[in-house]
């Protein structure tokens, strides 16, 4: 297995596994998919910390992300930034990520990108469009054509409750994709909990292993490109 292969597929895992914190509950993690919608919160204006955890342990995390929510006057935005550490084949890797959600007058997700360090290169995830709304996956910074792209169900809505706000969206998030690493990520008892600026940094984390998640990735990358249409080498 190749450097750039394990790189690009750490980033990817990092990538999905964000962005279900981020659609699927900053309270906690949930693939549950009875109900007709999901909410995340409470978010209020400012700098909102997180940490990434796994069920199995009440102290320990494996990554952090800060969520900061702004008034732009005319529409509100997120700017998300953050770390997760990972073991792979006994290796500790800690990903950066840093995001960015913008929604419109009305309330509603008009676009969104996250963005995942690998090696010299960038990962990209975002949405466009409304709804539906259009998940794009570029491996590299510099490719203009998505390895993945497909309609997604929307509108993605930011509500306020008082002082703090929601997001809402419709469920299932994946819209009908599915990845042959979403069921392996579901089974991992993972959390997310609201905690102090400081309360989980690099030094006092303890890494998440996902050689067995990489290991069927490339077991499975042959396999699931013409399905899923992905434009890999």
């Amino acid at each position: 297995m190749s450097e750039r292969f394990v790189s690009c597929s750490i980033a990817l895992i990092v990538a999905v596994t964000s962005a279900a914190i981020v659609w699927m509950g900053l309270e906690r993690l949930s693939w549950e998919t009875h109900r007709s919608s999901l909410t995340v919160g409470d978010l209020k204006l400012g700098a909102n910390h997180f940490s990434f955890e796994t069920s199995a342990s009440k102290s320990d995390c494996f990554g952090a992300l800060t969520a900061t929510l702004r008034d732009e006057g005319a529409h509100y935005s997120i700017t998300l930034q953050g770390w997760v550490k990972l073991a792979v084949f006994g290796k500790l890797w800690v990903q950066d990520f840093k995001g960015q959600l913008s929604f419109n007058p009305l309330a509603q997700l008009g676009v969104s990108i996250l963005e995942i360090p690998s090696g010299d290169d960038t990962v990209r995830i975002g949405t466009q469009n409304i709804n539906p709304m259009t998940l794009l996956v570029f491996r590299s910074a510099k490719d203009s054509k998505p390895i993945l792209q497909q309609d997604i169900p929307g509108p993605v809505e930011l509500r306020r409750e008082g002082t703090v706000f929601k997001i809402t969206a419709p469920i299932p998030i994946d819209g009908g994709l599915r990845l042959p690493i979403t069921p392996m990520l579901a089974a991992m008892p993972l959390r997310v909990k609201k905690i102090p600026s400081a309360a989980c940094t690099t030094a006092s984390s303890r890494p998440l292993d996902v050689t067995g998640i990489l290991s069927t990735v490339a077991n499975l990358r042959t396999r699931f490109v013409n399905p899923l249409q992905l434009n890999l080498p």
